[in-house]
């Protein structure tokens, strides 16, 4: 009788399993704070671990007391899904790495777009030499274009130069 009420109780998990659980979700919330407040609304988190995270943020450089809150931090996160937290952070993190190398490269074609404009043909021929994907009879219409057109509609030249070598890098 001793045998059947063994197998019919559940197992729990052991100690170490349950500390490393812990420890992730700690990791998890520490990843949360250091979250902007618009990134932590986009994620469906509870009143009670919102305002923890914001305290978390309030204290100071105290590391025993981070490290306390971070405890409490999971602990509140015992609650929520551990996974679907997961995901929507790296979904959050994914969208940053993306408007990230969007903002890099934006940045390069205006640097490459001011380059030509500042100087003269020959650094289209550098620039060639660096970024080979762009066309350089492309690249002089646009800048002759540009240096042709009278003041007022340079803006709009010099924003054709940048659409042209934004797509083409």
């Amino acid at each position: 009788m001793i045998d059947s009420e063994k197998t019919n109780s559940k197992i729990s998990p052991s100690k170490t399993y349950r500390k490393k659980i812990a420890i992730d979700q700690q990791e998890l919330g520490q990843k949360l704070t250091e979250l902007k407040e618009s990134d932590l609304a986009k994620i469906d988190l509870d009143e009670g671990l919102l305002k923890a995270i914001a305290e978390h943020k309030r204290l100071g450089n105290s590391h025993g007391a981070k490290k306390r809150h971070l405890q409490y931090i999971g602990k509140l996160m015992r609650n929520f899904d551990f996974d679907n937290l997961q995901h929507s952070l790296k979904t959050l993190n994914d969208i940053a790495a993306k408007t990230t190398k969007r903002e890099t490269l934006d940045k390069a074609a205006k640097d490459v777009a001011e380059k030509i404009l500042q100087e003269d043909e020959s650094a289209i021929y550098q620039i060639i030499q660096t970024y080979p994907m762009l066309d350089r009879k492309e690249l002089r219409h646009l800048w002759r274009n540009w240096k042709t057109t009278p003041l007022e509609k340079k803006a709009m030249q010099k924003k054709k130069l940048i659409k042209y070598v934004r797509s083409h890098l």
